[in-house]
Parts: structure tokens; C-alpha cells; sequence
């Protein structure tokens, strides 16, 4: 029987390396999936069982004045109270109504979309930051949690404004970690249409500032301790 040589058994090793690694990257997408379908099912289920509510009813409204329904403008002005908001989340339920009509059905479907795509973006989040299984955690505990779930089930602003401050966040991780301008720019954006959404994203450029000067205090001190 010949001996396996020492590059036999690194080639060997290798290659059980690179399946291996393969075989847990299809089970992390599929547990991801599962998590999503989770995450949609909890959002949906009986979605129009109760009317809507006060501000539904008002940002609805405002949906369908910018949609197009010159009826609705003896009832609603395309104005926020306060200035809470730049009808950035009407705007989005309007192309809903264009495309497919009005309904309380239809009215909360954008809150549960936006409410969905956030758990992905916890999961990239939590997998720019701590590696897949963490984000897979993350994600898990994000589809379940009850107040996340009653905000994606609600047609109001507050799970498109979630969905972008999230978005923001994630930005902010990617520029901190790779430092490359096009992330600045993308945080930017975001941040903007999280601020749109809803004024009280605004909060964004606080935590990006500190996160910013914590970063670069840890690196600063991590350097003058390497030399």
C-alpha cells in the first residue's frame, strides 16, 4: 500500500476544508431563508382583521392623493403634522395603490415589506460585525420580536423609517470596516431618507459622529501600543 505523501494530505485536507466550508454557507442561506419566510408569514397572517387605525387612515389618505385620487383632496393635505415627515413613506404606498388598488390590505403591505427587509439587513449587520451565525441569531430574534412584528403589521412610517435607519447603520459598519468613500456616500443617502421618513431618524448623525470618534480613539491608542 503506498504512503500518502505530506502534499497528498494537505491537498486532502484542503479540499474537506472547502467543502466543509461550502456545506455550512448552503445551510446558513437556507436557515436564512427559513428566517425570512418566518419573518413574512408572522406579518401577514390575518393582516387585515382589524380596520385601520387613526394615523393608517391619515398617511392612507395622503397615499391616495398622491396616487391620484382627486376625491381625497377635500379630506387630506400633503403635509405633515409638525413636520414630523416628508411623505416619503406615502409616496412609496401610492405607487402600491397605482399598482395594484386600495385596500387596508394593501395600506399595511409596504410596513410589512420594509419590516422584513430590515431582519435581512440585521443579519448582514450582524455578519459584517460578528460572523454569519451571530447574524443568523440576530436575525432570528429580529422575525420574532413582538413590537418589530406590530410595527411591520401597522401602515404606519415607523417600519420604513426603521428599514432605513438600519440601512444606515449598515452603511456605517461597511465604511469603518473597508474606509472607502462610496460607503460615506451611501450613509449619506440613507440617512436622508431615514430623516425624510421620519425627522426623529435625525438621530443618525449623533451615532455615526461618536461611532466614528470611538473607532478612530481605538485605533489611535491600538497603534501608539504597537509601537
Amino acid at each position: 500500500m503506498p504512503i500518502k505523501t505530506g502534499p497528498y494530505l494537505i491537498t486532502t485536507t484542503i479540499g474537506l476544508i472547502k467543502e466543509r466550508s461550502k456545506f455550512l454557507s448552503i445551510a446558513a442561506i437556507s436557515m436564512l431563508v427559513i428566517i425570512i419566510i418566518v419573518a413574512f408569514s408572522l406579518r401577514l397572517w390575518d393582516l387585515d382583521a382589524v380596520g385601520l387605525g387613526g394615523d393608517e387612515a391619515v398617511y392612507a389618505g395622503q397615499a391616495l392623493v398622491l396616487s391620484g385620487n382627486e376625491e381625497m383632496n377635500r379630506f387630506f393635505m400633503l403635509i405633515s403634522r409638525g413636520t414630523s415627515n416628508f411623505l416619503v413613506h406615502q409616496g412609496i404606498q401610492s405607487l402600491i395603490y397605482t399598482l395594484v388598488g386600495f385596500s387596508d390590505y394593501t395600506t399595511r403591505l409596504v410596513s410589512v415589506v420594509f419590516s422584513v427587509m430590515t431582519v435581512g439587513l440585521v443579519f448582514l449587520i450582524g455578519r459584517e460585525l460578528f460572523g454569519k451565525w451571530t447574524a443568523l441569531l440576530a436575525a432570528f430574534f429580529m422575525a420574532i420580536n413582538g413590537y418589530a412584528m406590530y410595527l411591520g403589521r401597522v401602515g404606519n412610517l415607523d417600519s420604513t423609517m426603521t428599514f432605513f435607519f438600519t440601512l444606515s447603520m449598515f452603511f456605517l459598519a461597511k465604511w469603518i470596516s473597508k474606509a472607502e468613500p462610496k460607503w460615506v456616500y451611501f450613509l449619506a443617502a440613507s440617512a436622508g431618507m431615514a430623516v425624510m421618513t421620519k425627522v426623529i431618524s435625525i438621530l443618525i448623525i449623533p451615532i455615526a459622529i461618536s461611532t466614528i470618534l470611538a473607532t478612530s480613539t481605538i485605533l489611535a491608542t491600538s497603534t501608539i501600543l504597537a509601537t
